[in-house]
């Protein structure tokens, strides 16, 4: 089998991954002490940066909208609540695709 010649650009990234892996290779990581604190202290951070909420700028379409508020309204609740849910349905794979 032949051996495959690389370009030189990736002669040149070849080259980077190798010294960027030598680099990580030896570096000498120190076990941190109360670990079960560090890792506290990173679920702790973790978890109020997840329930955080963001503020988002989106144009949908203004016939989209009327649609979502007449739906929002027969469910009883404000339509931005009703975005937010599918929002969350959609990113925690909860809604169904249906073709």
């Amino acid at each position: 089998m032949e051996e495959r010649k690389y370009t030189l650009e990736e002669q040149e990234i070849l080259k980077e991954l190798e010294l960027e892996e030598a680099q990580y290779e030896s570096i000498d990581y120190i076990a941190a002490e109360n670990q079960e604190n560090v890792k506290a202290d990173f679920r702790a951070i973790v978890e109020a940066n997840i329930k955080q909420k963001k503020v988002i700028n989106i144009r949908p379409l203004e016939a989209d909208i009327i649609k979502i508020k007449s739906k929002a309204l027969s469910k009883g609740i404000p339509y931005q609540t009703l975005i937010n849910s599918i929002i969350h349905q959609f990113a925690n794979d909860k809604l169904i695709e249906v073709r």
